[in-house]
């Protein structure tokens, strides 16, 4: 249990290619993300850039076949980072000056017509793990849903991977409400760890509330499998 713990913490080095939209001229090109501070992203490309240009951006998967992203890809993206360049050098490094989250929610509510709840939940079962996977956008008007899911009975052991990569973000009311249910239902036997996108909103929102006094973030869908199980056995 150690050495996976230990393991899960470990620092890894971050390769990830960000396929970006220069909104002004809706040309598509592609950058190296360097490192994060804040909201303050240094991001490496062939590209010129110029102060003050709005970027919008979008993780390039691992499997990317090298097919070129269209404005709506990125756009469309529910995930999507966006920012303004807030430093350019001739050597191809770059700073974006990202949108706060609470901007960008805000920005969301104007286009979408308020905040509206577009909640789906999906249930697989893997072995001995349920796998509640989350997307769209959850609401206190949802949590009701969820709850009804996560209760346990009396001595039910209960592993619940909580897969919340496809979940646009999770309100700090949404999370208080899931630690309390959490911790109430561990007494009844149920054990959860969440499942979150590297770089994500939703991730970086978890990390910033009480939820991860009473259940694990992982990453990796195999680490948080091995994390669960291994859970019941010591």
């Amino acid at each position: 249990m150690n050495s996976l713990r230990r393991f899960d913490q470990e620092e890894k080095p971050i390769r990830q290619l960000y396929a970006c939209l220069d909104v002004e001229s809706g040309e598509i090109f592609y950058a190296s993300f360097i490192n994060q501070r804040g909201s303050y992203m240094e991001m490496r490309s062939s590209q010129k850039l110029a102060r003050g240009k709005e970027i919008h951006m979008a993780p390039v998967p691992e499997n990317w076949d090298g097919t070129k992203h269209t404005p709506d890809d990125i756009q469309n993206y529910p995930q999507k980072l966006s920012g303004h360049v807030s430093r350019a050098e001739s050597r191809g490094q770059f700073q974006i000056s990202l949108v706060t989250q609470d901007q960008q929610d805000a920005v969301d509510q104007i286009y979408s017509g308020g905040h509206r709840d577009t909640l789906e939940i999906e249930q697989i079962r893997a072995g001995m793990i349920e796998i509640i996977k989350l997307s769209g956008r959850i609401s206190v008007d949802s949590m009701g849903r969820l709850q009804s899911i996560l209760r346990s009975r009396p001595g039910e052991t209960r592993l619940v991977l909580l897969d919340v990569r496809q979940l646009i973000s999770i309100p700090n009311s949404c999370l208080a409400m899931l630690h309390t249910l959490i911790k109430n239902e561990m007494e009844h036997g149920l054990l959860v760890n969440f499942l979150a996108k590297p770089f994500s909103r939703v991730q970086e929102e978890i990390k910033d509330s009480r939820i991860l006094d009473v259940c694990p973030l992982h990453e990796e869908y195999e680490i948080a499998a091995a994390y669960l199980i291994q859970s019941i056995i010591d």
